[in-house]
């Protein structure tokens, strides 16, 4: 059972968060801070992880991880729910950091390895919240090099989101995007200045019934239903042919007898409207959460306007 929070430790936590918001560049001071930030905003990380990896679950990953920039270890244990492997290396500015991820990592999975460092050899690469950390974009480059699948999640703000775009248009002549692209062609929001590719993460429900996660809204200021996000899952290899589909994003908006969203095809980026009277039941669910929600390129309801 967790100890119950001091105002020291709302202290730390609510510094993290401003270190966030204003873009700092992080360093860890003690292992009392990682486990709080494993305790809380890791945790939110995590249910991006979750998200991502569920809509890929379908791809043939290596056997050996590296986890560059892996902080508490987050995104590893995530993808280990769902992906077996071996080996898990881990990578961090901050000792401090690997020590503490190679400690949660075996936790939770005693049979896996966990090493410090580069592999030598092939890799499925993960990368999580560091396009903000980052000093220069060579640092991953010799990385890109070597790794037979890349699984990559930001935040969803559009400055992060559009260098993720960037970076996904560098690296689609050596790898095939998978997720959340509905396709190979040149991204559409590159000629689309007023929309970013993100999307919304579902956070658990239990978290809405917890005092612990409802103390951390208040004290730091959190919005508990709110986890927008950017990623990009990247493959060396030919993606599984794919029943076509247009892919949402951000979320739709809703007036009356209508909904207006934003999809994304291999044509572009452009809105549609969906009346309810041509589904009453497809308009019903449409308002239900749905992370990255596809929509069939043979649905004739969908009205397009032009741009």
């Amino acid at each position: 059972m967790n100890p119950e929070l001091s105002n020291h430790h709302w202290k730390i936590l609510t510094d993290l968060r401003d270190g966030f918001l204003t873009q700092k560049r992080h360093y860890w001071t003690s292992e009392e801070q990682l486990s709080l930030y494993d305790r809380f905003f890791a945790q939110r990380i995590g249910w991006k992880w979750q998200a991502v990896v569920q809509e890929s679950k379908q791809l043939k990953v290596s056997e050996t991880l590296l986890d560059w920039g892996c902080g508490t270890g987050i995104a590893s244990r995530v993808f280990l729910e769902h992906y077996p492997a071996k080996t898990v290396h881990l990578v961090d500015q901050s000792p401090l950091a690997v020590s503490f991820a190679e400690k949660a990592i075996l936790n939770s999975f005693p049979n896996v390895r966990v090493e410090r460092g580069i592999p030598t050899g092939g890799f499925t690469l993960l990368l999580s919240h560091v396009l903000n950390e980052l000093r220069e974009d060579k640092e991953l480059d010799s990385l890109f090099n070597r790794a037979a699948s890349i699984f990559w999640v930001e935040p969803g703000t559009k400055e992060v989101a559009s260098r993720l775009v960037e970076w996904r248009e560098k690296l689609k002549d050596r790898f095939f995007p998978v997720a959340p692209c509905p396709h190979t062609a040149p991204c559409g929001l590159l000629g689309h200045p007023k929309h970013w590719c993100h999307h919304f993460a579902p956070s658990p429900s239990t978290i809405f019934q917890s005092s612990e996660w409802k103390a951390f809204s208040k004290n730091v200021g959190v919005d508990l239903r709110s986890l927008p996000l950017s990623y990009l899952v990247l493959q060396s290899t030919p993606p599984e042919p794919a029943a076509e589909h247009y892919r949402e994003i951000g979320e739709a908006r809703f007036y009356k007898g209508y909904l207006k969203t934003l999809l994304c095809h291999a044509k572009g980026v452009n809105s549609a409207r969906f009346l309810k009277k041509s589904d009453p039941t497809l308009f019903k669910a449409w308002k239900k959460f749905e992370f990255s929600r596809k929509v069939p390129e043979s649905n004739r309801a969908l009205q397009f306007e032009e741009r």
